[in-house]
């Protein structure tokens, strides 16, 4: 489940349509977004009141992400402010420009799927907070996302018992409040 307010995302993105979808990922994860359409509304939203962690888009109206996040490096004020390239751009060059820039991360929006970017995000600001990110598994029909959640926590693809070294199980038990919910924990069958 969602914490109730994770952070402060903006959302710099013009196209509307993919505005929407990631604006509504991060919604449920619990986080507050703002958005903005292009580079000079991005820079004036920061500048009013920081964000947690900008999502930026490099190709943008008035002024390019790249632009942005030049100007955002060259304020001390936000020079340690988290920026990940969400972006159509895949070049090596385009990357290793925004890296040099000092983006904090870089995605290609249509390679990288939603869950991965919502994951860099949560271990960002989780970091930045002084707490651990959340490990969340999305839950699927016939599927478990064992291999992100074991990339995530830098472990091999099973999660072992750290006192018998058993693997773990996901146990999932009913809430009897809530129909149809299940509070979840990793447990060792050997250990309990």
């Amino acid at each position: 489940m969602a914490e109730a307010n994770a952070g402060t995302v903006l959302l710099v993105e013009d196209d509307l349509l993919f505005q929407r979808a990631y604006n509504a990922h991060l919604v449920d994860e619990g986080y507050v977004v703002r958005l903005a359409s292009d580079g000079e509304q991005a820079l004036r939203e920061i500048e009013a009141s920081p964000p947690d962690l900008v999502l930026l888009d490099l190709l943008l109206p008035r002024l390019s992400g790249y632009d942005v996040l030049a100007r955002i490096r060259a304020d001390s004020r936000f020079a340690e402010l988290p920026v990940i390239v969400l972006t159509n751009k895949g070049e090596r060059e385009d990357i290793t420009r925004a890296l040099e820039l000092g983006a904090t991360d870089y995605f290609v929006k249509f390679t990288a799927r939603p869950r991965e970017v919502l994951w860099k995000v949560r271990q960002i600001i989780a970091k930045r907070a002084g707490r651990s990110a959340p490990m969340r598994v999305a839950l699927k029909e016939k599927e478990l996302d064992a291999e992100l959640l074991a990339e995530a926590a830098g472990k091999p693809r099973d999660l072992h018992c750290a006192e018998c070294g058993g693997r773990l199980v996901l146990e999932l038990l009913p809430r009897s409040e809530v129909p149809g919910a299940f509070e979840a924990r990793l447990v060792c069958p050997k250990c309990g």
